[in-house]
């Protein structure tokens, strides 16, 4: 949805996710865009290679390709490194002109805003998602743990979404589920505080994603079930068996222990 957003009105564009149906090869293409991760990169190395082969440009991104776009243009005409927003304009020009570069990098914005267009929702088939209420108020990340992906390609600060915009993508949403896509909701708690009674008072349903650092606020626990929390995907890297010396995100196990514990007592 975000990379639809990024195409001017005179690209017909469709959209194609194989976790609901495989691919079409029979469809033909001017130009393909295929974004994946490390567990899809081998499906989409395929149909990149298959469209390449046809005379189709074919471009690469997403985070697979971001970490090895020299193993990626082996298999397509251009790859995306990063964030996609900041080139994508030179690299739809550049198509349209035919001199497509290998490799588009995106540079890391210094500002702590965070400005990137509305997803164009219309491409999902509402009938195949949950929900079409996806939205990300923040990019980036302080910490920079050696095992994790953000910081490299998303800098080393948080990024924010402005409430007030937030809120008003909200409001524009139909039905009251809306997933969080953030890596870390809760990293700016007073942020984080406003964003959440602000779902209160619109009675809406929420999942995302946070580190265990938000359970030490024992109110804004109890807050977030009186403000719809459905759920939250909490990452625990630092278990005992890890090998210390390849993790920085270490938490005494006692500490992790009580927190969770806490988080169970209150029903989250």
């Amino acid at each position: 949805m975000q990379i639809a957003s990024l195409f001017p009105e005179n690209y017909e564009i469709h959209f194609w996710d194989e976790v609901h149906k495989p691919f079409d090869f029979k469809n033909s293409y001017d130009l393909v865009c295929i974004t994946a991760m490390t567990q899809q990169a081998k499906r989409a190395y395929e149909i990149a290679q298959f469209y390449k082969n046809n005379g189709t440009k074919v471009i690469l991104g997403g985070m697979h390709p971001s970490v090895l776009p020299e193993e990626a243009i082996n298999f397509c005409d251009s790859v995306v490194v990063g964030e996609a927003e900041p080139v994508f304009k030179e690299v739809l020009k550049d198509y349209e002109e035919g001199n497509l570069k290998k490799i588009y990098k995106a540079p890391i914005p210094d500002s702590n805003i965070l400005e990137i267009p509305l997803p164009d929702r219309k491409i999902l088939n509402s009938k195949r998602y949950l929900t079409k209420n996806v939205i990300q108020t923040t990019r980036g990340c302080p910490f920079r743990c050696n095992f994790c992906t953000v910081t490299p390609f998303f800098g080393n600060k948080f990024r924010q979404k402005p409430l007030d915009m937030v809120l008003k993508e909200i409001d524009s949403m139909e039905g009251k589920l809306v997933v969080f896509l953030d890596d870390d909701l809760f990293a700016n708690i007073n942020y984080a505080k406003n964003l959440v009674l602000s779902l209160k008072q619109r009675g809406k349903k929420w999942v995302s994603q946070a580190t265990l650092k938000f359970s030490e606020d024992k109110d804004f626990v109890k807050l977030l079930r009186q403000a719809g929390c459905l759920g939250l995907f909490i990452g625990i890297e630092s278990a005992p068996f890890c090998e210390q010396a390849l993790f920085k995100k270490n938490e005494r196990l006692s500490s992790l222990e009580n927190s969770l514990k806490f988080l169970q007592d209150e029903g989250n």
